[in-house]
């Protein structure tokens, strides 16, 4: 054996499976929709309480070790929780800062416009939001009935 590599057993090795395991529940999104393959988030929530308390026997956890380690596992899942919220709110503001900077823009293009220029560019925006309106309708459609995985990163809403 090379002198730089410790012996190390099966037991040293569970602690860190257990938390990996732990917090993979934790970090697994819940989709709208799921397929009917897919169990319940109780029944996945039980079946991973269950995986836990058998590893922590097989470590021959304390109680204290136990509690502790669920205590660490709640209090991850609350800043995990904490986190979603606080990245769902920034979204809602971006949304509003670029709706707000888009009509600002729009105004001051209207600004160096004669009225019948600025009559003009209202009927072409007001196509161009019957067109968008529309592929996001055909876009629903389409989707309509498939189970939604969670929206793709850079893809407009």
């Amino acid at each position: 054996m090379l002198k730089f590599m410790r012996p190390f057993s099966l037991k040293t090795l569970m602690l860190p499976l257990f938390v990996f395991a732990a917090t993979l529940g934790v970090n697994a999104q819940n989709a709208v929709s799921r397929p009917a393959s897919e169990p319940a988030p109780e029944v996945v929530q039980a079946e991973q309480e269950a995986d836990e308390a058998a590893a922590a026997s097989e470590m021959k956890l304390s109680k204290e070790q136990r509690d502790k380690i669920k205590q660490i596992n709640a209090d991850y899942k609350k800043q995990r929780e904490a986190a979603k919220a606080q990245q769902k709110a920034q979204k809602a503001d971006h949304k509003a800062a670029m709706k707000q900077a888009r009509e600002e823009r729009i105004r001051a293009h209207k600004a160096v416009m004669t009225p019948e220029q600025a009559r003009q560019y209202d009927e072409i925006l007001a196509k161009k939001e019957a067109k968008r309106a529309e592929k996001a309708a055909q876009k629903a459609e389409k989707n309509a009935g498939k189970p939604q995985k969670g929206k793709a990163k850079g893809k407009k809403q």
